[in-house]
């Protein structure tokens, strides 16, 4: 079985080991989409003053492992997680995947 884009992620690296994360230094905040994990990490204050620089876009597959926006798009094209406008209209190399690539508004439930 093939790898995939299980949600959003950012690796917040801030240069210590943390037990039983998918990286080895910093650690990792899930969310459906990005923005709900720039939600929780601003959310955490004393984060945002240090090692602001560290903040890597990304996502998580479903063997734990955590990877770069472009290395996702590569992931989520090769098992049809895209949408299909995204292959109509390409996407931005500079960007690679996005979570509105992978995740319909529709399906996204706010409180």
């Amino acid at each position: 079985m093939s790898e995939k884009i299980m949600c959003s992620a950012i690796h917040y690296n801030d240069g210590f080991e943390y037990e039983n994360e998918p990286v080895k230094t910093g650690f990792i905040i899930l969310g459906r989409r990005h923005k709900d994990c720039n939600r929780t990490l601003n959310r955490v204050s004393f984060l945002q003053s240090r090692f602001l620089s560290t903040v890597i876009q990304g996502f998580m597959t479903d063997r734990n492992r955590f990877v770069d926006r472009n290395e996702a798009f590569t992931i989520a094209k090769n098992n049809n997680q895209i949408w299909h406008h995204i292959f109509d209209t390409g996407t931005d190399p500079e960007v690679g995947l996005t979570s509105e690539d992978i995740f319909m508004e529709d399906e996204y439930v706010t409180d």
